[in-house]
């Protein structure tokens, strides 16, 4: 979020994508100068590029993450068992 800053944008309304209804680019100070016409253009033509580029990043699906690993109850039951002999060791070992 910007706060009390002057910043020109160039829109471009329906970029030809079912999830996007628009594109925002926040221009840098020395691109003001241009004529209005010309940023959109460039705009439209960054658009192509990723377009070309990074198809993925035009879909509107998200990216599938890999399911985390699930620890079976035998797993469980074997690792606190090993915990509870370690520590009955470390118990006998002090109180000797």
């Amino acid at each position: 979020m910007l706060k009390g800053v002057n910043k020109k944008v160039v829109e471009v309304v329906n970029p030809e994508n079912e999830c996007f209804e628009r594109v925002i680019f926040i221009l840098k100070d020395s691109a003001s100068r241009e004529s209005e016409a010309h940023l959109a253009q460039k705009a439209a033509k960054y658009i192509d590029l990723v377009k070309k580029e990074a198809p993925a990043a035009m879909a509107c699906t998200l990216p599938v993450l890999p399911k985390a690993r699930r620890f079976s109850r035998k797993k469980l039951l074997l690792l606190a068992a090993m915990i509870l002999v370690i520590a009955g060791i470390l118990l006998t070992l002090f109180l000797l």
